[in-house]
Parts: C-alpha cells; structure tokens; sequence
C-alpha cells in the first residue's frame, strides 16, 4: 500500500548550476526574466509568473546538459529573431514543428540547454483524442480515424470516458 502525503507540493523553484554567474545574469535578462535579486558571485533569482529559476555558482567547469526547463512564448518565430539579433546562441537555426508545438533549443552561457516552446492547442487536441482512442480501443476496427469518429466513439464507450 502506499502512502499519499496530505500536503499537495508544488514547484518552489528550479535551479540552474552555473560556472559564470554574471553571464548567466546577463542571458536571463535578455531572455526577459524578472530578476528579483541579484548577489554578485553568490546567487541570483528569477521569476515567470509562479515559478522561481534559481542561478547558483558553481566551479565546475560548464558542459553542455539538458536540464528540462520549457519556457513558452506566444509567438517564437518573432522571438527567435529577436533573441538572433542579441547573439543568443541556438542549438539549430530554426524553430522546428513536433506534434505538440513549435519548438527551439538556446543554451545559457555555462552549457544549460532550455527550450522554447510555442504551443499548437489544435495539435494537443488531436493527440489527445488520438491517444485516448488508441487506450480506450475505441474505434479500433476503424482504419482512418478523424476527430468526430474519435469524439463519438468516446462519448458512447462503456469504458471510462477517454476525452
């Protein structure tokens, strides 16, 4: 059996190790970030919105690694030219379409790779369905399925509704 806490969590904050602070500083700034606070070689805090990006010194020396962080941007075309006209350095040189969103890799000055993101609401919808149909077996015997054909077999399935 296991044991569910009481006490919901949340996201206090994402940190981000970094070799040279006052660069990171700077690139997080360009990016448009909210400092909050700023301690020279100690720390320095960051907001979007709720989520607090924390840049702490390190003296490794910096390597190139992924840490998961999706910044979304409502239109990332504009910004990625606005962010190619201050150096930001890419990971490719254009956006690239994947099946949730449009999607591009900038890395910070110490290596930590981010990705900007730019959602495609009408393309989550579709792999919602999808992927609920596919669980659901609904509509199985179908050989092409569109949205409605997902969306009946989902409203009129015994099973737990999939949409």
């Amino acid at each position: 059996m296991t044991h569910t806490p009481n006490t919901k969590l949340k996201v206090g904050m994402l940190i981000l190790m970094e070799h040279d602070l006052e660069a990171a500083v700077t690139f997080y700034k360009q990016l448009g970030l909210e400092l909050k606070f700023h301690l020279k070689e100690k720390w320095a805090e960051f907001t979007i919105g709720d989520i607090k990006i924390g840049l702490c010194p390190t003296e490794t020396e910096p390597f190139r690694r992924h840490t998961g962080i999706v910044l979304e941007v409502s239109d990332l075309n504009a910004l990625h030219q606005e962010l190619k006209a201050i150096g930001i350095k890419f990971l490719w040189d254009e956006p690239k379409a994947a099946a949730h969103g449009i999607m591009l890799g900038i890395e910070d000055p110490n290596g930590n790779i981010l990705d900007l993101y730019q959602p495609t609401p009408e393309k989550v919808h579709d792999l919602a369905h999808q992927a609920a149909a596919q669980q659901t077996n609904c509509c199985a015997n179908k050989t092409t399925n569109t949205n409605d054909d997902i969306d009946k077999c989902c409203q009129t399935t015994t099973q737990d509704r999939c949409c």
